[in-house]
């Protein structure tokens, strides 16, 4: 199972190189390639945790990650303290949260997570039975977790890389960190060994990774984003 985890986020990463070699191409701005070194072995010992401790089993009937998750996002939180030359402002861990200016991308959110529930409401014609378990880890871990590496470390790595952004959309400037992250996002939930790549996913989960970035580029803060992440974790997954 390690071998395969390893082998998975080894593919998205080679996938994602393309991409990344068109953004040094484009960029004018002498990259650190050293902080291209952490974002690697972040993101593939994030995936490893979360093989390694998938088996654990700390109450009867468990169905999910619970250790594997909170394993990776404790040595993401670590990582944000112990990568060198870089704020942990820098990587979204602030109490300060700058909303001057993010009524675009806020609304946008607020419409998707809207047209989201309307989706599966239709979909699946109701509610649906609720699952305690499946509540207490959708409202926690998966955001926590994921926002941190993706929205945390990975983009603030890539922001310092490519710090100049060349894009606006919704009143926020972006650039190749939020694109690069997004397609991640994307590989990450949509493309698994042994080779299923669920395209529909793939595509959901790499605009839900877009619209993450932008509203934290916007905001500067990734824990309204951990609650929207959350939030949309839920409406499928109760």
């Amino acid at each position: 199972m390690i071998i395969v985890a390893l082998t998975e986020s080894l593919l998205h990463l080679l996938l994602l190189a393309p991409v990344c070699f068109l953004a040094f191409r484009s960029s004018n701005y002498p990259a650190d390639y050293r902080l291209l070194v952490y974002f690697i072995i972040v993101y593939l010992a994030g995936s490893l945790l979360l093989s390694v401790f998938s088996g654990v089993v700390i109450f009867p009937g468990q169905q999910y990650n619970w250790v594997g998750k909170l394993a990776a996002f404790l040595f993401e939180l670590v990582s944000c303290f112990i990568i060198p030359s870089i704020s942990v402002k820098k990587f979204g861990l602030t109490t300060k949260i700058n909303w001057r200016g993010s009524g675009k991308i806020l609304l946008i959110c607020i419409v998707y997570f809207l047209l989201r529930c309307g989706v599966y409401y239709y979909m699946t014609g109701g509610i649906g039975s609720v699952h305690p378990e499946a509540v207490a880890f959708q409202a926690t871990l998966p955001g926590l977790q994921e926002e941190l590496l993706f929205r945390g470390i990975l983009l603030g790595l890539l922001t310092r890389i490519f710090p100049y952004p060349g894009w606006k959309l919704l009143g926020v400037k972006f650039g190749w960190p939020v694109i690069i992250t997004s397609i991640l996002f994307g590989l990450a939930h949509g493309l698994v060994l042994p080779f299923h790549f669920d395209i529909i996913v793939f595509l959901r989960t790499t605009f839900d990774g877009f619209l993450l970035g932008l509203l934290v580029r916007k905001i500067r803060n990734i824990f309204p984003a951990v609650v929207y992440h959350n939030l949309l974790n839920l409406i499928a997954n109760h």
